[in-house]
C-alpha cells in the first residue's frame, strides 16, 4: 500500500536489530540499505553515538542523505483506510 507514496523518491533505510537478518525491498524502488555493520564501517570508533536501542538509529539516515527534506516513518507505521483522511495517516 506504500508504493504509490514512495516509489518516486529514494529511499535511505536503517535496519534495526539483527544485521544479519536479510530485509527484501520489492523491486521499483530506488533505496540505499544499512544496518548496524555498515554504520560500525562508516563511523567507526564513533558508531556507538547511534543507538539501536529506540529511534536513534533514523539519525544516521538523516547524516547520509544528500536531499533537501527528508520523511521519516517507522515499522509500526501504517496506511489510513479512512475516507476521513485520504492522506497518509501515521498510526503509533
Amino acid at each position: 500500500m506504500w508504493r504509490p507514496f514512495f516509489q518516486p523518491y529514494h529511499l535511505i533505510i536503517v535496519q534495526d536489530g539483527d544485521p544479519s537478518k536479510t530485509i527484501k525491498v520489492p523491486e521499483g524502488f530506488d533505496y540505499e540499505l544499512y544496518n548496524r555493520n555498515d554504520i560500525n564501517r562508516i563511523l567507526g570508533p564513533k558508531a556507538s553515538c547511534i543507538s539501536f536501542k529506540d529511534s536513534a538509529c533514523r539519525c544516521f539516515g538523516f547524516m547520509v542523505s544528500k536531499k533537501k527534506y527528508i520523511y521519516t516513518i517507522d515499522d509500526d507505521c501504517f496506511v489510513s483506510l479512512s475516507p476521513l483522511f485520504p492522506q497518509i495517516l501515521l498510526l503509533f
